[in-house]
C-alpha cells in the first residue's frame, strides 16, 4: 500500500513538472564553461533575488503536493477497514508518505501536528487518533473508527536534546 502512495506522489510530482514549460537546451549555460572560466562576481542584490525566486518556486511545488495528497486522502475519510493490522498499516503508509514530504496531520481536537495511528482500544478494527506531543508529554486525541478529516500542515522541527531537557525540568 505505501509503494501505492508513494507512485501517486511521484505522479503528482511528475505530471506538474512535465506541464510546465521548459526551457531550451541553448538557454541553459554549460556548467563546465561556468566552472572552468573567470569567476564573476555576483552582487548581494543578484543572490537575494535569486534566492527569493527559488524560495516561492518551491513554495508553489510544495503546495501543489500538499494539495494532491489532501485531495487523494480525503477520499478515505468516513471510511476503514475492518480489522486492526490493515488500517494500522494504511495509517502506517500514511504516515511514510507524509513524513518523506515533510508533513504532519493537523490534530482535529487541538490543532497541533500529529502523526495518524491506530489504536486497538474500541472494536476489532482499532479506531484512528492523533498521536503528538504537548507541553513535552506524548498525547493521544481522537478515537473515531473511521479515517478522520485529514488535514495538512508543516511537520515541526525536531527539538534538541537541550530543549527536551529543559521542558521536563521545567
Amino acid at each position: 500500500m505505501l509503494y501505492k502512495l508513494y507512485n501517486m506522489s511521484s505522479a503528482v510530482v511528475t505530471f506538474f513538472l512535465e506541464s510546465r514549460p521548459t526551457q531550451s537546451r541553448h538557454s541553459i549555460p554549460n556548467v563546465r564553461n561556468i566552472c572552468m572560466s573567470a569567476p564573476q562576481t555576483l552582487s548581494p542584490a543578484e543572490a537575494e533575488t535569486a534566492l527569493l525566486e527559488l524560495d516561492q518556486e518551491l513554495n508553489r511545488l510544495q503546495r501543489t503536493i500538499r494539495l494532491a495528497i489532501q485531495g487523494q486522502l480525503s477520499k478515505m475519510v468516513g471510511r476503514s477497514f475492518d480489522n486492526l493490522k490493515q488500517n494500522r498499516e494504511l495509517a502506517e503508509s500514511i504516515h511514510q508518505l507524509l513524513d518523506s514530504h515533510g508533513l504532519r496531520v493537523c490534530c482535529l481536537e487541538c490543532g497541533h501536528p500529529a502523526i495518524l495511528r491506530v489504536s486497538p482500544r474500541g472494536n476489532s478494527s482499532g479506531v484512528f487518533v492523533f498521536d503528538h506531543t504537548i507541553a513535552g508529554k506524548r498525547t493521544f486525541h481522537g478515537g473515531r473508527k473511521t479515517v478522520p478529516l485529514i488535514r495538512l500542515v508543516a511537520k515541526p522541527p525536531r527539538k534538541s536534546r537541550q530543549t527536551l531537557a529543559e521542558s521536563s525540568n521545567g
